[in-house]
């Protein structure tokens, strides 16, 4: 497949081991404006018992291809950001910033036929400018990308270099990926068994730790009821951390997801097993 992102590589495996697992209480509500502004506002309560929020409107000139929002958060940030869809054909530009950092982080994403390049650079922070790129090459299903992220301040350093291969279709996904400047070596995979199976692994091994075991971490998906999106999801790594889900669409603007994450190496011990929910309400 083409016109794959690098964050694309591997992102169905990702995305099934890592989400609708909650282990917090959150709620977001999303809405729309008559004029087509569009509002975002989540509330979490963490486990430690502190509670923080968000809000943010977000607005489309759909015209000039521009949308712009501004977020704001209860830790007293605010991030504002811009984006210009295909300024160029198959060109996406970004310009935003926060003030907790004071920086300034430019965005430029290119998609081609066969190949994408995505470039950032993070200034007028106190502490130096990052820069970030990647770029990913396809070929009838074949992937192979790159990611390097370099500091620039008083002293200059490589900080992220990063490296994926992969091989994707409409229901499989393989890669094999070098993390943490080559220490850190593994794969994932991803297959969509039917319509309402999903299954997806990820190994990883540090090859600095040659005594150590490699992580492996798998999981499933299940879809009960295709007209409420009912699903079920459970996940176990070799650290012995088991987690599960349940999420259906309660009507039709509210979806409620419940789930448990256990330390099955040690059942007896306090905060060692977390319980969460969420609801997202579109209206």
């Amino acid at each position: 497949m083409s016109r794959l992102l690098y964050v694309d590589l591997g992102k169905r495996a990702s995305d099934l081991l890592t989400k609708e697992f909650p282990d917090k209480t959150k709620l977001e509500v999303n809405s729309r404006a008559a004029n087509g502004v569009q509002f975002q506002t989540i509330a979490t309560r963490n486990n430690d018992g502190s509670i923080v929020g968000s809000f943010q409107p977000k607005y489309t000139f759909v015209k000039q291809g521009v949308t712009v929002s501004t977020t704001v958060d209860t830790n007293r940030v605010v991030k504002a950001e811009a984006t210009i869809e295909n300024a160029l054909p198959g060109l996406k530009a970004t310009l935003g910033g926060q003030t907790d950092t004071e920086s300034v982080k430019a965005d430029l994403e290119y998609k081609h036929d066969n190949f994408t390049v995505t470039t950032g650079l993070d200034f007028f922070s106190p502490k130096g400018n990052t820069l970030s790129a990647t770029g990913v090459v396809s070929y009838e299903g074949f992937s192979v990308g790159a990611s390097t992220e370099y500091f620039i301040a008083d002293k200059q350093e490589l900080r992220k270099f990063e490296g994926v291969a992969a091989y994707t279709t409409p229901d499989l996904q393989l890669t094999f990926f070098s993390r943490r400047k080559g220490d850190v070596l593994g794969g994932t995979y991803y297959q969509r068994v039917s319509a309402a199976l999903g299954l997806g692994a990820e190994i990883a091994f540090d090859i600095r730790k040659p005594d150590g075991t490699p992580k492996l971490t798998f999981g499933s998906s299940y879809t009960l009821d295709t007209l409420t999106a009912t699903t079920v999801k459970g996940k176990f790594d070799t650290d012995g951390k088991l987690a599960v889900s349940y999420g259906q669409r309660i009507n039709p603007y509210t979806r409620f997801t419940i789930g448990s994450t256990v330390n099955t190496n040690n059942l007896g011990a306090s905060g060692n097993h977390a319980i969460g929910f969420s609801i997202v309400v579109d209206i």
